[in-house]
Formats: C-alpha cells, sequence, structure tokens
C-alpha cells in the first residue's frame, strides 16, 4: 500500500512539472508580499515591500496595462522596475501603469516592486483593475504588441485579515476540493 501511495506521489509531481512549465492560455497578474509568490498576505501596521508578477500565455509578454486602487490610507511608493523595463513608464500602480519590456517574457517575471504603508489594523485587500479607460488589466504580447489581451487576477493582497483569503481554515475531503471546481 506505501508503495502505491509513493508511485502516485510521484507520478503527480511528473505530471504537474510539466503542465507547469507551459505557459496558462490565459494571462495572469499577481500581487505578493515575497519573491516566491507564495505569500498574499500582511498582518501589521507600517511598511512593507511587495511585488507584482505577470505570467504571459503561449504569445508572451511585451506590456501590462493596469492599475490597483487602494484603500483610504494606504499608500505605494518607491517602486523599482524591472532591469528590462522600457522608459518611459507611464503612470504608477495605484493610479493606472503601462510599461513595456525591451524582451519577451514567457513566464513569470517580476515587473516591479515597491513599498506599501498600511496605516491600520483594519482588514484590507488590494485589488488589480484595469488601467483607467480600459475594460480589463490588459497584457500585449509579443506577437503583436497592439493585441490586447485581457490578464486575469491571479492574486489581491490582504493585509489584517485574521483568516487569510485562500487558505482554507477548516478541514476539508479531497472529494469536497474537486466538487468545487466542477
Amino acid at each position: 500500500m506505501m508503495k502505491r501511495i509513493l508511485l502516485v506521489m510521484v507520478m503527480v509531481l511528473l505530471v504537474s512539472s510539466v503542465v507547469s512549465a507551459q505557459p496558462p492560455p490565459q494571462g495572469y497578474f499577481g500581487l505578493f508580499f515575497d519573491v516566491n509568490r507564495v505569500n498574499w498576505c500582511y498582518n501589521g501596521v507600517g511598511t512593507t515591500t511587495f511585488y507584482f508578477f505577470a505570467i504571459p500565455n503561449s504569445d508572451g509578454l511585451k506590456c501590462v496595462e493596469l492599475m490597483t486602487p487602494l484603500p483610504a490610507g494606504f499608500f505605494m511608493f518607491g517602486e523599482v522596475f524591472h532591469p528590462d523595463v522600457l522608459s518611459p513608464v507611464m503612470g504608477s500602480l495605484p493610479a493606472g501603469l503601462a510599461a513595456c519590456f525591451g524582451n519577451c517574457y514567457y513566464e513569470w517575471v517580476q515587473v516591479l516592486s515597491g513599498t506599501l504603508m498600511i496605516p491600520n489594523m483594519d482588514p484590507a485587500e488590494i485589488m488589480i483593475d484595469a488601467f483607467p479607460l480600459s475594460p480589463y488589466p490588459k497584457i500585449l504580447d509579443c506577437l503583436d504588441p497592439a493585441h490586447e489581451l485581457e490578464a486575469i487576477s491571479w492574486t489581491s493582497i490582504y493585509t489584517n485579515y485574521v483568516v487569510c483569503p485562500g487558505y482554507s481554515s477548516t478541514e476539508s475531503t479531497w472529494g469536497a476540493i474537486k466538487n468545487m471546481y466542477e
């Protein structure tokens, strides 16, 4: 029995590594509190570093357009862009950002990092939203930079939640989890 379980686990790891190496059919944006893209929750007041990442579809990523409206009292500052981001960069993340790379990217790329000022212990969410006058957050692909693709928000960032959204606080069965996605 243990051998079967071990064999199944190894097969799942192999399949997931092959699948994760392929770009998704849709581009995604994500906000995180770490460079490994696993933490999107922060508890506390004051300043902390945040990271904005993008992953394109199979046509690559040349430019991004989005904004992240901030809750009252919050501030983002000190944005540091990926070294390949071209000048000029239009705007800023909270007000609306348009930035292009010198090269094409076909996997997760850190577009920028910055500092987030959290004013109080109230729970808050900072979401990825559409660039001003745009219907959705966008990726412009490498095949045709005029081709605008909707980028789906992979993660928002959350501050001062008792239970971080996206993390389970109750036990469940694998069948119950699978049923949520059917």
